[in-house]
């Protein structure tokens, strides 16, 4: 396993924390990407040290950062509740306490006014975040890789179908996992791939025949592109 010099010393951003403040900025990030754009309204529920320290390392702050769109550098997540303010981004905030979960996690319900998102996730440490749960099914990714997240109907051969897209456009599959509530229902699809997914690539992909969606999740900040 390589090693970067990046995973040791953690990324440039606004402190004090790296799991604490840039660890929820692309939480943040992610939520947005997920919804689709821009938030209009977040439940946050902080669990564990993030429950008990978020106001101190500002990590409501940073998450709030990372649902208006601001990467982990950008100084003004001092200032994200002001920017929320006038933006129109709506929020509570609560914590909880679950054993279960990763001591550094928090739950959102995101939405906006043509999507939602129901997801839970964890900071782990250096800046980097694992996505545990979304829309009802567990992921458990790290989005440190351009991301696809593909719910459909499952039917036979869809998966070759979008493998099929991918490779069509010489983009390398790096992790793959599926997860499923039963057989014949509802399916979610995640690949993690090598190098960044074209928007016609995507849209290719949503044209197959089953695909509910595709939520595209680029590793730079969590946004789309």
């Amino acid at each position: 396993m390589s090693i970067s010099i990046f995973d040791i010393i953690g990324p440039v951003a606004v402190g004090p924390s790296s799991s604490h403040t840039a660890g929820a900025v692309k939480i943040g990030n992610i939520t947005r990407s997920i919804v689709g754009g821009n938030v209009d309204s977040a439940e946050i529920t902080f669990y564990g040290s993030f429950a008990h320290t978020y106001l101190g390392h500002g990590t409501d702050r940073a998450l709030l950062g990372g649902l208006l769109g601001l990467a982990v550098d950008d100084v003004e997540i001092r200032n994200a509740r002001e920017l929320a303010r006038k933006a129109g981004l709506r929020y509570t905030i609560a914590t909880s306490d679950d054993p279960r979960f990763h001591p550094n996690t928090v739950r959102i319900v995101a939405r906006n006014g043509v999507r939602s998102a129901n997801i839970r996730a964890s900071s782990v440490g250096g800046g980097a975040i694992s996505l545990d749960y979304m829309n009802g099914y567990i992921v458990g990714i790290s989005c440190n890789l351009p991301t696809l997240i593909v719910p459909h109907r499952d039917l036979p051969g869809t998966i070759a179908a979008i493998s099929h897209e991918l490779a069509s456009d010489n983009l390398n599959i790096a992790y793959m996992k599926l997860s499923r509530a039963k057989r014949g229902g509802s399916v979610v699809v995640v690949f993690e791939i090598d190098s960044a997914v074209p928007v016609d690539t995507r849209e290719r992909i949503r044209n197959i025949t089953g695909i509910d969606d595709i939520i595209y999740i680029s590793p730079l900040h969590g946004n789309n592109i």
